[in-house]
């Protein structure tokens, strides 16, 4: 009789699927690195892609608190959520008059972190570079806070 032997599953280390990642520790076990690789691939997550383009499309004329913000809101912590934001900022691009706010710099700023700014936050999720709230003195509200100040404004 004939045994069959179960495939191995072969460890792919994050440094080689994520070669632009920091912070990364020297001394990561296998297992951690199974698991975060597990978090930023997984298929079951579905980005907002109406929430991204309403920060874009709102703060679109400063480019690192909308990167603030998209990082905040989790758009870069999947393979998925870069990938929307990437077909996000070619609709963009195209997009003439109705991209509201937001600048060419911004787009460009934005695909660069989207394609090459990895980094290990403390939850092992994956964010965007070194992007930090320290770095931005005025923050971007967020798109529903801002809809609705505009609301009362309107009303008053």
């Amino acid at each position: 009789m004939q045994v069959k032997k179960r495939a191995r599953v072969e460890h792919q280390p994050i440094r080689d699927a994520l070669p632009c990642a920091t912070g990364l520790p020297d001394d990561m076990d296998t297992e951690t690195e199974d698991r975060i690789m597990k978090k930023y691939f997984d298929p079951s997550i579905e980005p907002n892609r109406f929430k991204y383009v309403s920060i874009i499309k709102i703060g679109g004329h400063v480019p690192y608190e909308v990167i603030y913000t998209l990082n905040h809101t989790g758009a870069f912590a999947s393979h998925n959520g870069r990938q929307a934001l990437l077909g996000l900022i070619r609709d963009a691009r195209n997009a003439g008059a109705h991209r509201g706010n937001c600048t060419n710099e911004t787009l460009d700023t934005l695909e660069r972190y989207t394609q090459y700014a990895f980094s290990l936050e403390k939850d092992e999720t994956i964010g965007c570079g070194s992007v930090d709230a320290g770095d931005f003195p005025v923050r971007l509200l967020s798109a529903e806070r801002y809809l609705e100040d505009m609301a009362k404004k309107s009303i008053i």
